[in-house]
């Protein structure tokens, strides 16, 4: 299902990020998320989330050892995870309601019986999501009131704790210096990503945001080099970072005047590149779009 979509996508030159994580959520998510309410607490979940992150970087045009806090935070997702677990809650409580006689219900009790001898099981897991989130006061009830506000509660929950963890994970990694000076100033779904732009474009103002371009500081990051290797093909003097190649190298000086607005290559350093690249101005970001895909492109022909 998921091959098909990006294959219909693609025939039709749709690359509008809104229409296919409606489709994903619509029609993938569904069959990967089939009889999540018994499995959805498990290790099992991990590997339905690589779905989810395959979709995510395929539709980008991302290399797959991309890391994945980037593309949640390009794309505004969540792990799919988090469904799974909001899911398996919403049916331990249908158990907790149901009558004596039910045998999904003696199945339960039977499992919750174990778990207090302590038995690891499907209970113990549930037991401990609760306890994990502060719910456990829920469990101690054994069920809540309204149950769907306290799911809306419990989802709000999961995605804050989420998001909590994801933005120490940037805030704390040396992978991720340059992208946090422009993520703080933006966080939210990037306007770049829900343009209506040529998909080359897109493709090229992902890669460098991300740090996965061609770029020698990118390029040599996890890859045996020399200081020589960090060089500027163009000028030959400088270090080929990301600021030295938007705002200050020689060369593109030409090319940098037709597409990068002045007031960004005044004084020329991080911060000014970062607000450059968390602008929302669909003018500014087409255009930087622009100069990275031919500058790039420079850049191919020179090093070839």
């Amino acid at each position: 299902a998921l091959l098909c979509i990006l294959k219909r996508l693609r025939m039709l030159n749709n690359n509008s990020v809104e229409v296919f994580l409606k489709l994903f959520d619509s029609q993938v998510q569904p069959i990967v998320q089939y009889g999540s309410e018994l499995w959805g607490l498990d290790k099992a979940a991990e590997h339905i989330e690589k779905v989810h992150l395959f979709a995510l970087k395929k539709f980008l045009a991302l290399d797959m050892r991309t890391p994945n806090d980037l593309v949640y935070g390009e794309t505004d997702r969540f792990p799919i995870t988090l469904n799974s677990a909001i899911r398996c809650i919403r049916y331990w409580l249908k158990l907790t309601c149901m009558d004596e006689d039910r045998l999904p219900r003696k199945a339960y009790l039977m499992l919750y019986n174990l778990d207090a001898r302590g038995k690891r099981n499907w209970a113990s897991n549930v037991r401990m999501q609760l306890f994990q989130y502060g719910f456990g006061f829920v469990w101690m009830n054994q069920g809540v009131g309204v149950v769907s506000n306290f799911i809306r509660v419990f989802r709000e929950r999961l995605i804050d704790c989420r998001w909590q963890n994801w933005e120490d994970h940037i805030q704390t990694s040396d992978r991720f210096s340059m992208y946090r000076k422009f993520n703080s100033i933006s966080h939210c779904t990037k306007t770049y990503i829900t343009m209506n732009m040529d998909r080359h474009l897109k493709c090229i103002m992902t890669k460098f945001r991300l740090g996965v371009s061609e770029l020698s500081v990118h390029y040599y990051r996890y890859r045996n080099h020399t200081e020589e290797n960090l060089i500027c093909p163009f000028c030959k003097e400088m270090k080929e970072d990301e600021v030295h190649f938007v705002l200050c190298c020689p060369v593109l000086d030409d090319l940098r005047k037709q597409y990068i607005p002045p007031k960004f290559c005044k004084n020329p350093c991080c911060f000014r590149l970062s607000l450059l690249l968390a602008s929302t101005n669909q003018e500014i970001i087409r255009k930087l779009s622009l100069f990275l895909y031919k500058a790039f492109k420079i850049r191919d022909t020179i090093i070839s």
